[in-house]
């Protein structure tokens, strides 16, 4: 027998709340090493210099891909609660 399907409506919609302030906390501190970088490039310049531009600039493409991979996964969590959610209050409204 296969077993039941429960999901927690609270425990969804909070996992939802932390992604969204995972993503607010990681913004803020990509935009103060973007800072810092472009401050250091400021005066630095070389080979050294532009292999690390280089890898900034590789680890900043794998950083938007993380971003978007989250904002996906978030609002994949927000339709999934909005539909459990709907779902138990049509199911209570029946039996009510």
């Amino acid at each position: 027998m296969a077993e039941a399907f429960r999901v927690d409506p609270e425990a969804l919609a909070d996992a939802v709340r932390r992604m969204t302030q995972f993503q607010r906390r990681a913004e803020q501190m990509l935009a103060e090493i973007d800072s810092r970088v472009n401050r250091l490039h400021a005066a630095w310049t070389g080979e050294a210099a532009a292999a690390h531009a280089e890898a900034h600039r590789h680890w900043a493409r794998g950083e938007a891909m993380m971003r978007e991979a989250l904002a996906k996964l978030r609002t994949a969590g927000e339709t999934a609660h909005r539909n459990y959610t709907g779902a138990m209050a049509q199911n209570l409204s029946m039996w009510s």
